[in-house]
């Protein structure tokens, strides 16, 4: 990746060149191995108090690798991306934050005009440090996922999250997040029952830093997800203990 950042005053224009490819070892038409080039640039203001706003263009080529394109099922194309954003970042005052990002994506595959799709997409997060040890943030978000099967092109997510973060010792912190996420699948290519995904989720975290040398942290995740295709139904609890050395 490359970026390049010219400031202007008060202004800054950002270049950004990005290359990345992406692997997978089965032939899962939804995540197939891919390549893509992006070129984002923007302007962006930013005001004496620290607020700052900004309007970005995205431009990506994708290119699917690992197999050829599905005629019948239209699986499996390289497509071109467009994205425009317009971002707020207003520290209200020293213990507010706020995120916000209002914008319009656009996704053209090249050789099937079915899987195309354009809509709105945003965010908007709110940060606030009631006390020296205690942080909360609520957030919210809709994006679209390009997810290529005969029951959909692509889906949009619906995210929600609230976090709450405690350190009642210098060396400790606990980390309570609840998590619901609706995802709404379009785009089918054969006549079938619209599939909808529903999943909350609920992680505890607790980490210890007793130096700087080491770090103990314990998760654990309570995760569910609902879903119109009785085969995405699922239920699960994962717990992971990870001790960090630094050096």
């Amino acid at each position: 990746m490359l970026l390049i950042v010219k400031p202007l005053g008060n202004w800054h224009m950002l270049s950004t060149l990005t290359d990345a490819t992406w692997l997978n070892s089965q032939l899962y038409s939804q995540y197939a191995s891919s390549e893509s080039k992006t070129v984002e640039e923007a302007i962006q203001y930013v005001y004496p108090s620290g607020t700052s706003l900004e309007v970005l263009h995205r431009k990506t080529r994708g290119i699917i690798s690992n197999a050829t394109p599905d005629f019948v099922y239209e699986v499996n194309s390289d497509f071109a991306q467009e994205d425009t954003q317009f971002v707020l970042v207003w520290p209200i005052n020293g213990k507010s934050l706020v995120n916000a990002m209002v914008g319009y994506e656009k996704r053209n595959v090249d050789l099937f005009p079915d899987r195309d799709y354009a809509g709105e997409i945003g965010s908007f997060s709110y940060t606030n440090e009631l006390t020296g040890k205690f942080l909360i943030t609520a957030s919210a978000s809709r994006s679209f996922v390009g997810y290529q099967d005969i029951y959909s092109s692509y889906y949009v997510s619906t995210d929600e999250s609230i976090q709450a973060k405690w350190a009642p010792l210098s060396k400790t912190v606990a980390i309570l997040h609840y998590d619901t996420t609706k995802n709404d699948f379009y785009g089918q290519i054969t006549p079938s029952v619209r599939r909808d995904d529903r999943t909350r989720a609920t992680t505890f975290e607790l980490d210890w830093k007793p130096d700087k040398w080491v770090w103990l942290i314990e998760k654990t995740i309570w995760q569910k997800r609902d879903s119109s295709f009785a085969n995405w139904v699922f239920a699960d609890t994962t717990s992971s203990l990870t001790l960090q050395l630094n050096f």
